[in-house]
């Protein structure tokens, strides 16, 4: 077979299969479940999972075909699924998508899966069904979001023409009925839904919250009172928007209380800290001083000079009359003589020892004293 038939039997295959995929007849029609459990599905083919089940003379609209599967619109009682994350709640009843490019997943009352069927962008408003299990809200299909049901299953209705509607010109207002400079004559419609209880509630009780936290500190905030009237919003099924954001106002104020108790018990535990601290350095001074009353007497007592006969060495000597009391032998682990020069000191000794006449010390303490202000007898170095 040359090239150019190849080709040309390639076109034709894709040109049928085009026609097989063009819509058969105007969308969007009217159709008719011909079958009874007929399965919706969230994608045009039997390995998408099913989203719910429709019975005989059930009607649908359907806005497209691909393949033997014809697109229709979210049948009574379909819901979608969408993350709590992406989703900002207002108390004022809205709710509106945080972020772009949000996936919105078909909900399922015959299946766990959830596979993307549209995105959101930033701003745009869902309606809340109520909450779903993994972090998820359930959310009236919006704008986009179609579901798939095999076209053997569905017949399509035959619709009269519809006829031309009269042109129907509007009465004349009433000057009377005109609002005036103190007010509309008659109540003027408004766009605004009207406010449940439960969101009149709510707007009552942000405003009390708003007014107990202004301007305080959390440790002042009296938030216990709030939450019996937020737990009744929280436990309503009329107003799904209202319950949800009481729901998520009762979590942020559990939160706030459990750290209140928590900085109460670091503020009572550092006030016992204190206490015992206290406590602690009253028994040590009761302890050092009788310690100070029980503590042996030095071993000698003087004013440490440099010795002029012994480099190393240093002499305790008694300040009334100069007589050399004994010599400091300093010891590299013990203090050191030379830092105490001039100074009226106590001495103990970890050893000391005759050489000659003179008694040797290698001090282990030297204390500060009083300097003897009138003779006092010499304190002689203790024999061992």
């Amino acid at each position: 077979m040359s090239r150019v038939a190849v080709m040309s039997w390639m076109c034709i295959f894709w040109l049928a299969g085009v026609v097989a995929a063009q819509p058969s007849g105007q969308f969007p029609y009217t159709g008719r479940v011909t079958g009874n459990d007929v399965n919706v599905r969230c994608g045009p083919d039997t390995n998408y999972y099913p989203t719910m089940r429709l019975s005989t003379g059930t009607a649908v609209t359907v806005v497209g075909e691909e393949f033997g599967w014809l697109k229709i619109e979210p049948p009574p009682g379909s819901f979608c699924l969408i993350a709590k994350d992406y989703v900002d709640l207002d108390r004022d009843g809205s709710a509106v998508v945080s972020s772009d490019n949000v996936n919105v997943r078909a909900g399922s009352t015959l299946s766990s899966r959830r596979l993307p069927i549209t995105q959101l962008s930033k701003g745009a408003a869902v309606k809340i069904l109520g909450e779903h299990q993994d972090g998820f809200y359930k959310i009236a299909p919006p704008p986009g979001a179609y579901l798939w049901i095999a076209k053997q299953f569905v017949r399509k209705v035959k619709q009269a023409a519809l006829p031309k509607p009269d042109v129907v010109k509007p009465p004349a207002v009433k000057t009377s009925e005109l609002p005036t400079a103190t007010g509309p004559a008659e109540r003027a419609p408004t766009s605004k839904p009207a406010e449940g209880k439960y969101q009149k509630l709510l707007d009552k009780l942000e405003a009390e919250l708003e007014q107990e936290t202004a301007g305080r500190p959390l440790t002042q905030w009296n938030l216990k009172p709030l939450l019996p009237r937020y737990e009744q919003i929280a436990k309503q099924d009329d107003e799904q928007v209202a319950k949800l954001f009481a729901q998520q106002r009762l979590k942020i104020i559990g939160d706030r209380i459990e750290i209140q108790q928590a900085l109460k018990r670091i503020r009572e535990g550092g006030e016992k800290l204190q206490d015992q601290r206290r406590l602690i350095l009253q028994q040590r001074l009761a302890m050092r001083a009788k310690m100070v009353q029980l503590e042996e007497p030095f071993d000698a007592e003087g004013e440490i000079r440099k010795s002029w006969v012994f480099t190393a060495r240093y002499r305790l000597v008694n300040p009334q009359d100069d007589r050399t009391v004994a010599y400091l032998e300093p010891d590299p682990t013990w203090p050191d003589p030379g830092n105490f020069l001039g100074r009226y000191v106590g001495v103990r000794a970890t050893r000391k020892y005759l050489e000659g006449q003179l008694w040797i010390l290698v001090p282990s303490q030297i204390t500060l004293l009083e300097r003897p202000t009138k003779p006092a007898e010499t304190r002689e170095v203790q024999k061992d």
